[in-house]
């Protein structure tokens, strides 16, 4: 996902038809392209159900040949919220931040991650939630190229 400014927060990208676009399925022959969009960007493209973390309904999806897409890349985007270290996920309009953080046995960040509404995932060893950007410090952005790419 990109921020509202237009940059890309933490997620895997590549560029097709001249175009960036967040990807998903990574370890196969094919990948799947993401778009954010009210309209449908074409006929092929299939209409993605929202899900109960992001909300988004406007997310489109279409998958294509691996030899079709260039430029992969990943993008790391992280901060940090009241002292811990948490990557940023994704922007709403409302300019809050998904945010995920990482499982501590420290009981005060735990307590301070639970206070802060962020939710605990045992099945990920993750916390997270939505935040407002006031809460959240962005320290750093960083895009490498897996090496080596993944895939068949």
């Amino acid at each position: 996902m990109w921020d509202l400014d237009g940059h890309e927060l933490t997620g895997v990208y590549g560029t097709w038809s001249e175009r960036s676009y967040e990807l998903t399925d990574l370890e196969a022959e094919s990948l799947t392209l993401l778009l954010s969009a009210e309209d449908s960007p074409g006929p092929d493209w299939i209409h993605r159900i929202p899900d109960e973390f992001y909300g988004e309904s406007m997310r489109w999806s279409l998958t294509v040949s691996r030899a079709e897409v260039t430029d992969i890349h990943s993008t790391i985007v992280q901060g940090t919220v009241d002292g811990v270290f948490v990557d940023v996920l994704a922007q709403r309009f409302d300019r809050s931040w998904a945010v995920s953080a990482q499982d501590t046995d420290d009981d005060i960040a735990q307590e301070m991650l639970r206070r802060l509404g962020l939710v605990h995932v045992p099945a990920s060893g993750a916390w997270s939630g939505w935040l407002p950007e006031s809460q959240v410090a962005i320290t750093g952005r960083a895009s490498y190229v897996p090496w080596p790419q993944p895939c068949c």
